[in-house]
């Protein structure tokens, strides 16, 4: 959820600030069409994405049994994830990493 209902302005600025070449995974609450986030400096906008054995969503997904390798990359659930087998959903809510951003190694 990075844009909730903010200004294209107010998104661009806050895109401009970040570091390195941002991807936005979206959330529930970013209702803009793709191009306005690529307009805001976004290089890539995904609904999801999967790159080697991880899956990046919003909300945690449920995974196939037999893709047994995939781990799910996620946000949406802040702390209340209590019940997802930590060895396959890693929650990377903003209140869950203190606000912070964090280093995940996809190799």
């Amino acid at each position: 959820d990075f844009a909730l209902p903010n200004s294209k302005e107010m998104i661009t600025n806050l895109v401009n600030q970040l570091n390195g070449s941002i991807i936005l995974i979206l959330g529930n609450h970013d209702r803009r069409g793709k191009q306005w986030f690529l307009d805001c400096g976004f290089i890539e906008v995904h609904k999801k994405l999967k790159t080697g054995n991880y899956l990046l969503t919003h909300r945690p997904q449920t995974l196939d049994r037999l893709d047994n390798d995939v781990v799910n990359i996620h946000g949406h659930a802040h702390g209340n994830d209590g019940s997802l087998d930590k060895r396959k959903y890693i929650n990377v809510s903003c209140e869950v990493v203190d606000y912070t951003p964090i280093w995940i190694d996809l190799t």
